[in-house]
């Protein structure tokens, strides 16, 4: 199976300021400003790392099982972050509402040992019954995913994301110390 990787080469800045429109589209119509100051580097490309390990600046779009497969298995600490990831994933399939999921922090990197795994979700409009549901708390509480996975997972409803999305995808591409960075987004 090809991966449907679409990285893009950021300007020479030191924060994370630019992403291409055609990455940050949901397919329901949501829009983030273009960035003219960005190049697709390619239509379909593996993530490349930096020389710190970090995911080149971009948006990397992968197949659940291929982030597992490429972030989940070269140590035992990422074994262990692997089988949280893949039961996530299960959990946000079963959930029915994610419409777009992106993965950031130090699991999407080289990193032998990552913290934990960071997780931003795109939810569907008038999904309060998933989202507001006990089934489905352990996803969509926040601390009761930190608590249940170990794991920070933030949610937006589309209607709430068109006026901040580009915000959140710049935060999450945004190290601590201000440098950009690559996501994962994973194909649900």
């Amino acid at each position: 199976m090809q991966s449907d990787a679409r990285p893009v080469r950021s300007s020479a800045s030191t924060t994370r300021q630019n992403y291409p429109a055609a990455d940050v589209k949901a397919p329901t119509g949501l829009e983030v400003k273009d960035r003219a100051d960005t190049t697709p580097v390619s239509e379909r490309s593996k993530p490349r790392f930096n020389a710190s390990g970090e995911l080149e600046p971009g948006i990397y779009r992968l197949a659940a099982n291929e982030i597992l497969a490429q972030f989940g298995r070269a140590t035992a600490r990422r074994e262990q972050l692997g089988r949280i990831f893949a039961e996530i994933v299960a959990r946000l399939r079963a959930a029915g509402v994610v419409r777009r999921c992106w993965v950031g922090g130090s699991f999407a990197s080289q990193k032998p040992a990552p913290g934990d795994i960071d997780l931003w979700l795109l939810v569907s409009d008038g999904s309060e019954t998933v989202t507001m549901s006990w089934q489905f708390a352990d996803i969509f509480e926040h601390e009761r995913a930190k608590v249940v996975y170990g794991t920070d997972i933030f949610w937006m409803t589309e209607s709430g994301a068109a006026a901040m999305l580009d915000k959140v995808l710049d935060c999450l591409q945004t190290t601590r110390d201000g440098r950009a960075r690559g996501i994962l987004e994973i194909e649900l």
